[in-house]
């Protein structure tokens, strides 16, 4: 199953993910709804956290960047 990444630090997601054998793949990072509080940590992640998948699927994800 995919772990939850949403609002995990990057390097925690990646753990996660490695732990579980996926394939992290970073997509461009998004500034929509990113605070001090959350920048650099993961906004969006595909597929959904729970989701069923075999070992080595690709796992997209994108992190908060915040410009004050």
């Amino acid at each position: 199953q995919v772990p939850a990444l949403t609002g995990e630090t990057e390097a925690a997601a990646l753990t996660a993910l490695t732990d579980l054998r996926l394939l992290a793949v970073k997509l461009a990072d998004t500034t929509a709804d990113a605070t001090e509080l959350n920048n650099g940590k993961v906004a969006t992640q595909s597929p959904a956290a729970a989701a069923d998948v075999n070992e080595f699927t690709k796992v997209s994800y994108s992190l908060y960047k915040y410009t004050p």
